[in-house]
């Protein structure tokens, strides 16, 4: 989650030199979406520890042609900063060597028994014993440093012989800005959103719809006849405002056949979600979100050619979020997020602000874990990397195995908060698999 970042064009060959600068490639695309003009940014990172093969491209978009470009250049620095491991700041030793400063096993026991049983598992469970890399890092509810899997941090990550993989890497949980409160504060909102999206999925979770804001109502005015909404309010017992806008779409008979499917049952569904200090804010951002997505589903639907099963298979088999995207753009999630259809009273008005971030951790039980990951490099150039990791908050989920179901949080908040769900057990969760569009 990449905030504003003020003035990026002062920092010259730094940065954004073709020859020079970190970020070898930035483009200005524009889109015709159904409100507006959408500028798009892609940039490339240049660094010696991603091969040619491996340098994806980052995306930025926006109204606006400096708030796109803000964006494009912050998810790069993010990516770069994600990459830079010092192995001299890492700490070599079992769970048990380090006790009290560091993480106990069972924070980073993401599964379920059963899941780690199954044959082809991709994880093993942890135990004292194993011989992790840890990174200091700052616990926001506790107030004290400590350790946590270094693993969990940098992405990509190489593990030492022997060290086990505790979950797929993921970059959710880095924020970029010019200020270090900001940056940390961006990161633990993106944890907080997709906490809450996961139990909403995984659990199918009926969260209350939400009336739309003024702005947001005034942005709905703009969408046209053939694309249809819904805006929830899937704040959590966290108490930090979440807003979930989905749009779904009719297919045109073209990408219907390209999907082995007939146009009346083709239709296409995206999302956003967007976690902010007020319920406005985070509607209007999850908005932006679900436009943007939207305009990379319809290009992404037409292009692939995949039916249910062979995709079904890829998503399952080779995990990655193109394949999850393509899986809702195709129009192949859209009864999957038909519980929803049970959320029908509307959401009590919260309140306009939120209380200061940490007390509301504090008060939930959450524990969140900040680490600086600036490189000295971009600090020079005065913005600062966050990278927020959690052990209370649901990581998001990732194909069949990367559901996170050691987690207690699938069951206990649509309880907390009388929610209709779909799953009332874990082990119900982990038997029923619905890909995450």
């Amino acid at each position: 989650m990449t905030g504003r970042i003020d003035h990026t064009e002062d920092f010259g060959p730094c940065l954004t030199d073709t020859r020079l600068g970190l970020i070898s490639r930035l483009a200005e695309r524009r889109t015709l979406c159904p409100i507006s003009i959408v500028r798009e940014y892609a940039s490339r990172i240049r660094s010696p520890l991603f091969p040619m093969a491996q340098r994806q491209e980052n995306g930025g978009r926006g109204h606006l042609p400096g708030e796109a470009y803000q964006c494009a250049v912050g998810e790069a620095v993010e990516r770069y900063a994600l990459s830079i491991c010092d192995p001299d700041t890492l700490v070599k030793a079992t769970v048990g060597a380090l006790k009290t400063d560091a993480w106990p096993v069972e924070n980073f026991t993401f599964f379920l028994d059963a899941q780690y049983d199954e044959p082809g598992f991709p994880f093993q469970k942890p135990t004292d014993k194993d011989t992790l890399q840890w990174v200091e890092g700052y616990d926001v509810t506790t107030d004290r440093p400590v350790f946590i899997p270094a693993s969990l941090v940098y992405v990509p990550y190489r593990r030492h012989t022997d060290e086990p993989a505790l979950s797929y890497q993921m970059s959710p949980g880095t924020g970029c800005h010019t200020s270090w409160a900001k940056a940390a504060t961006n990161a633990i909102l993106e944890l907080i959103e997709r906490d809450a999206f996961t139990i909403l999925w995984e659990a199918g979770a009926a969260f209350p719809k939400a009336d739309p804001s003024p702005a947001l109502r005034d942005m709905l005015a703009f969408l046209p006849d053939y694309i249809e909404h819904g805006v929830y309010d899937i704040t959590t017992d966290v108490g930090v405002p979440t807003a979930l806008v989905t749009l779904s779409w009719r297919h045109m008979d073209t990408v219907a056949e390209n999907a082995g499917r007939s146009a009346m049952n083709t239709m296409g569904l995206t999302y956003g979600i967007a976690c902010k200090k007020t319920p406005g804010d985070a509607q209007a951002s999850a908005f932006r979100e679900a436009i943007t997505s939207w305009i990379s589903a319809v290009v992404v639907a037409q292009a692939e050619r995949m039916p249910k099963d062979a995709l079904y298979r890829h998503i399952v088999e080779h995990p990655d979020y193109r394949w999850h995207m393509l899986w809702s753009a195709l129009g192949y999630a859209s009864e999957d997020m038909s519980f929803l259809d049970q959320a029908t009273a509307q959401s009590a008005a919260p309140p306009d602000t939120m209380r200061p971030l940490g007390d509301l951790l504090r008060r939930s039980g959450m524990q969140v874990v900040l680490v600086d990951i600036t490189p000295p490099d971009i600090a020079d150039l005065g913005l600062f990397v966050a990278r927020a990791v959690s052990c209370s908050l649901v990581r998001p989920s990732l194909g069949r195995h990367g559901r996170h179901l050691g987690n207690g949080r699938f069951v206990s908040v649509p309880r907390k908060l009388s929610l209709p769900h779909l799953y009332q057990t874990r082990e119900s969760i982990h038997e029923h698999y619905r890909p995450e569009p």
